[in-house]
């Protein structure tokens, strides 16, 4: 049984990888549209913790509180890694 060296590098991706994930964002595209026609809107929510927050912490406290996620959504949205498809880094 020969060995396979064409491995999937992250700088070297095959063709049909990138096939695959061009066909999955227009499948992707296509359902968000669909939905949109059906009269479904999409709404921004403020970050915080979703209900019922897991933890692997030993005292079963989530890791952040709701005010310090809050807090680091903030810092990260004056500092220009708010949201990802508007950033400036996200489009260059």
């Amino acid at each position: 049984m020969p060995i396979d060296i064409n491995r999937n590098y992250a700088d070297r991706q095959m063709e049909d990888d990138i096939a695959k994930k061009q066909e999955k964002r227009a499948e992707l595209e296509k359902m968000m549209q669909d939905f949109l026609a059906k009269g479904g809107k999409v709404e921004k929510l403020e970050p915080g913790s979703a209900a019922g927050v897991a933890t692997l912490n030993k005292d079963k406290r989530p890791m952040y509180t709701d005010a310090e996620i809050k807090k680091l959504a903030k810092e990260k949205e004056k500092n220009g890694f708010g949201d990802s498809e508007t950033s400036e880094w996200y489009n260059q």
